[in-house]
């Protein structure tokens, strides 16, 4: 053997030997809890912390959990057009829907309607529309979106984002000239941006904020991430993702714009035809549409899984818009097939999920007036594997709704050979009390089903109340 390099290898050993116990004090100068260190995982890497229980069966180091992406339970049914309507005439671009269940897909004559049970009941045979879609009598709408807060229809045309009363018969009006510029797509503002509308422009890597109490118009961002802007959809908390389409020799993307105006890429797409739109449910979560489906994403950038493709082809060919119900189903226009809307129903499919409070300690008391951290697992079985849990989707506290993990592993806490996801929460941000008597976990796990999972809980430190 090379004497250097078993020479080499020694010094190593030696060093790794070193951290090791340098970790320990580390850890204890550092205050972390028991069975946390700071370890050397490969040579010449600094140590980083990591968690070694002694009972604790730890998956090796580098070893990774199976795939985060697969199927999500979803049945897939074709909307409009069914009993004989017709899919033909001038093919409809875009889509929204009422509180009530009525769909509005658009094309540059104007607004159409789709009853709940799909018959279409404005704009048979492209006449006795809806709405008008251009005060001149030229049909140009490009995009709009139903605001049913205002009562109003806002739409892009040519010079600018128009507006009609959300009123079958109306005709859109000027609200904003776009001072020169064309827009391409639209979505109303959520969040902080619930007062104002979002248009990207035509060639350019800009967004506009329409602004509509009062009315005006600003730059929202303008980072050069969108090569040429596609599909718009606004998230709960005010972020906006837009769809960037090219030539066909870069791939589309996703950006994600915060409510700053600060853009970045969110995912990257495959094919430019059928990653043309992207819609975005009650709970943050993305959807961005393919070939084969509708990719689900966490509001982290986490690809959770896919939704199944069309029943009655080999493959989506051309979604140009997707919407979500009051209900949580999912509603996708394709127009390859001119008229065509599908409707995903989701489900609020939730497993139950059985979780352990203080794993070890069958009194599961704490101190709901404390501000230490409080462990919880979340323990596999036949129906749930605990190492597929989607983190970010995570909360437990009073309702399930409150506290945000700090810190996680997996371990085999109940010994019976799968492992488990342990858990950290901040005490102070489980909303817990002196008068609870449980605990509840929620989240996902990572094809997007929902679970949720309950735990007794012991208040201690409650002494005269």
């Amino acid at each position: 053997m090379n004497v250097e390099r078993l020479t080499a290898k020694r010094v190593w050993c030696v060093l790794a030997a070193l951290v090791v116990l340098a970790g320990s004090r580390m850890s204890q100068a550092a205050g972390l809890e028991s069975g946390e260190r700071y370890e050397v995982l490969s040579p010449g890497q600094p140590p980083v912390l990591v968690y070694r229980p002694e009972t604790a069966a730890v998956l090796p180091v580098g070893t990774e959990p199976p795939s985060t992406s697969g199927s999500i339970p979803a049945t897939i049914d074709i909307v409009y057009p069914t009993r004989g309507q017709s899919g033909f005439g001038s093919c409809w671009m875009d889509l929204d829907i009422d509180s009530a269940g009525n769909l509005y897909p658009i094309n540059a004559m104007g607004v159409y309607r789709i009853l709940p049970d799909g018959t279409l009941v404005n704009g048979v045979g492209d006449v006795n529309l809806f709405t008008t879609g251009s005060v001149s009598g030229v049909g140009t709408l490009s995009a709009f979106v139903l605001d049913e807060s205002r009562n109003r229809f806002f739409g892009l045309e040519v010079g600018g984002v128009y507006e009609a009363p959300f009123t079958e018969g109306s005709s859109f009006s000027l609200l904003v000239p776009g001072n020169g510029t064309s827009y391409h797509e639209l979505t109303l503002g959520r969040g902080p941006l619930a007062d104002s509308l979002l248009a990207n422009v035509n060639g350019t890597s800009r967004v506009d904020r329409v602004t509509l109490s009062p009315p005006g118009l600003e730059v929202f961002s303008d980072s050069g991430l969108i090569v040429v802007p596609g599909s718009m959809a606004s998230a709960p908390d005010g972020t906006v993702y837009v769809v960037s389409t090219s030539n066909p020799t870069i791939l589309p993307q996703l950006i994600r714009i915060g409510t700053d105006g600060t853009a970045s890429v969110f995912a990257e797409g495959t094919d430019l035809q059928v990653n043309g739109t992207v819609a975005v449910d009650a709970q943050g979560n993305v959807y961005w549409s393919r070939a084969d489906g509708m990719a689900k994403y966490a509001p982290s950038g986490q690809l959770l899984g896919l939704l199944p493709g069309p029943p009655d082809k080999a493959a989506f060919g051309s979604p140009r818009g997707a919407v979500f119900d009051a209900h949580g189903d999912l509603f996708l226009m394709d127009n390859f097939d001119c008229k065509k809307i599908y409707k995903y129903t989701l489900g609020p499919q939730v497993l139950q999920a059985v979780i352990d409070i203080s794993p070890g300690d069958a009194t599961n008391e704490l101190n709901p007036r404390g501000h230490g951290r409080l462990k919880v697992a979340l323990l596999s079985s036949d129906t749930l594997d605990a190492t597929q849990v989607a983190l970010e989707t995570i909360r437990f506290g009073a309702t399930g709704t409150e506290a945000r993990q700090v810190r996680s592993w997996w371990a085999d806490v109940n010994g019976d050979g799968r492992l488990d996801t342990v858990l950290v929460f901040k005490l102070q941000d489980t909303q817990l009390s002196c008068a609870s008597t449980s605990a509840v976990l929620t989240g996902h796990i990572s094809n997007g089903v929902a679970f949720q999972g309950a735990d007794a809980v012991v208040p201690t430190g409650c002494s005269g109340e």
